[in-house]
């Protein structure tokens, strides 16, 4: 995984030198900064405000690679590591409290990549990605789908998972190295968009429709079309199916898709581009259950959880009536 050092808006890091006097130890909101949010053009389309929640307790989140907000809980996040660790989910509250650890079961970890939260048949379900492939060799990528534990709001809990479904796929394309997956709001597609190429072609969005069984063979990811972004390490689609969210190392880009819209058509619109803060590794974004509130944390230990989320642009004040001079004032 290439180290890339993401740009630094001024006031966000003032921001950030605030947060730094807090204990790591407790849980704290620091005050929120706001910044613009804009358009592919640099014109100022509406404003975010970012604030950091706490930080992650746990010492062995060590290199948080991937969030999906709990379809059980209004307060819990999950995550896992990027490559090195075991096949472990990680749930924290919004404060940053460790709430689980759950290892999944036969099912090794060669390089997770990113999560997903959905809804499969009414039931909450958890998405590990291992679909990393820095050298670009793998025959196929793997998905796990597990049960979403359910986990109590002042306990950590320790478990383990049984794999629901195990996805093996392949590119229609060929090998890909990828780190960003997304479900669809109907819980019946999967989306990837992927990093790098072995001959450096155009990166491109891939949908791969959920199996209601384990495959015993590869089953083919098919490309929806091409898209002009690089370098994503993250991306999540909103409950409601009407946003996507697409993270790179230097920018946050979200696309919106209108009701009877595909995400190939909704991908090709100009997206808005979301202030994020700055992170020492942030290759992890997920949608929390409002549809349009962000969350964050990195790689670093310990690991920030951030919130960014879009607020109302506060009207100008109307200008002053003044009266001609000497004019008589209306009644």
């Amino acid at each position: 995984m290439n180290r890339i050092r993401s740009t630094v808006p001024v006031s966000v890091a003032a921001l950030l030198i605030v947060v730094l006097a807090f204990s790591a130890a407790e849980a704290f909101e620091s005050p929120p900064v706001t910044e613009p949010v804009r358009d592919t053009n640099g014109t100022v389309v509406g404003q975010a405000e970012i604030a950091q929640l706490g930080e992650l307790e746990d010492p062995k989140i060590n290199e948080s690679s991937g969030l999906a907000f709990s379809r059980r809980s209004e307060d819990i996040i999950w995550t896992h590591n990027d490559s090195g660790d075991g096949p472990f989910l990680y749930a924290f509250d919004l404060a940053g409290r460790s709430r689980g650890t759950f290892a999944v079961e036969r099912a090794p970890a060669y390089d997770w990549e990113d999560m997903a939260a959905c809804e499969i048949d009414g039931v909450a379900h958890l998405i590990a990605a291992d679909i990393g492939d820095n050298k670009v060799a793998r025959d196929f990528c793997t998905l796990y789908i597990v049960e979403e534990p359910e986990v109590g709001a002042d306990i950590s809990h320790t478990g383990k998972l049984s794999i629901v479904r195990r996805i093996d796929f392949q590119y229609e394309d060929g090998k890909h190295d990828a780190e960003a997956i997304a479900v669809d709001a109907d819980g019946a597609s999967i989306y990837l968009i992927t990093k790098k190429s072995k001959k450096n072609l155009p990166c491109h969005l891939y949908q791969l429709d959920i199996p209601s069984e384990s495959t015993t063979n590869p089953v083919t990811a098919r490309i929806v079309c091409e898209v002009d972004i690089r370098k994503v390490v993250a991306m999540d689609i909103s409950r409601d199916g009407s946003r996507m969210i697409v993270l790179t190392y230097d920018e946050a880009l979200e696309f919106e898709r209108a009701p009877d819209e595909s995400w190939g058509t909704a991908i090709q619109k100009p997206p808005r581009q979301l202030p994020m803060p700055w992170r020492a590794q942030g290759e992890s974004i997920c949608y929390g259950p409002d549809n349009d509130t962000l969350y964050l944390t990195s790689e670093n230990t310990p690991a920030p959880i951030w919130r960014v989320r879009t607020v109302p642009v506060s009207p100008a004040p109307a200008p002053a009536e003044e009266n001609a001079e000497g004019a008589e004032p209306q009644p």
